[in-house]
Parts: C-alpha cells; structure tokens; sequence
C-alpha cells in the first residue's frame, strides 16, 4: 500500500505531485533519485524490494507501518482543507505533522532544523520541538485514560 501510494503521488503518469512537490520533499529530482535507487539495488541486493513471509513487499518497520496507517488517507485522496504556507522558500497546500528525526523527510512531516544556522532556523526549531513535545504530552495523558 505504501509503495502504491508513492508510485501513484510522484512516479506514475498521472501522479498527484510535480517533479517541484518531489523535489521540495525530498531534496533532489525525481530522475536522480530514479538513477540513484537503480544504481543502488544493482550494486547491493539488500536495497531490492522482496516478498516478507506474508508474500507482501517489504517489512514492518516504523515507517512501512507508517505509510500502511489510515493517517494519510483523506490527504492521499485529496480531501484536505485548502491551506497555503511556505517552508524553506517551498510553497505547501496540505497540512503537516511534527515527528522527531526518524521518520522520512515528507513534506507532511515537518521536522526540527538539526544545526540551526541563524536566529530565524533556531526560532523555528525551539518552537517545533516545544509543539512536538506537547502533542507527546497530550496523547500521553489521553492514551492513559
């Protein structure tokens, strides 16, 4: 489900983003991360996708359960409140979470600035993380309950 849901949002025909959506997600262009995963999977077949002991692709690790949950789901079939804000001279129209460093650079997963560089990265990334560690707080008070 995971895998489907990239190939239809960036690499089929009719994919839901721009080659400019993959690039302000994942930092490169889509042709050179097609080129880079290629020469990746000939060199080393570790990085080949592969049946699990269920015969489905991959494994569940954080993120393949991430991409399998429902959380994406309204956002993957485009209904979604019609936002617009810039991050990093990038312009976005979907809404966003605050994960820590694990998880994968999406551009609906915004994370904390590792080495803030100015007064503006080191304001955004003390109050990220203040944010990040209040919803941590809050789904740890409801989840006790």
């Amino acid at each position: 489900m995971a895998h489907d849901n990239l190939m239809n949002s960036y690499f089929n025909p009719n994919s839901v983003y721009t080659e400019e959506d993959f690039r302000c997600r994942f930092w490169m262009m889509c042709h050179v991360f097609e080129r880079l995963l290629h020469d990746v999977q000939h060199v080393n077949l570790y990085f080949r996708q592969k049946l699990d002991r269920a015969s489905r692709l991959g494994s569940q690790n954080d993120i393949t359960v991430l991409g399998r949950s429902p959380l994406f789901n309204n956002q993957t079939e485009g209904k979604l409140p019609q936002l617009d804000y810039y991050i990093n001279d990038c312009q976005y129209n979907m809404g966003y979470y605050l994960p820590d460093d694990i998880y994968p650079k999406w551009t609906t997963l915004v994370q904390a600035i590792p080495n803030p560089m100015n007064d503006a990265q080191w304001w955004f990334t003390l109050h990220q993380d203040a944010y990040r560690k209040d919803v941590e707080k809050a789904s740890g008070i409801l989840q006790a309950r």
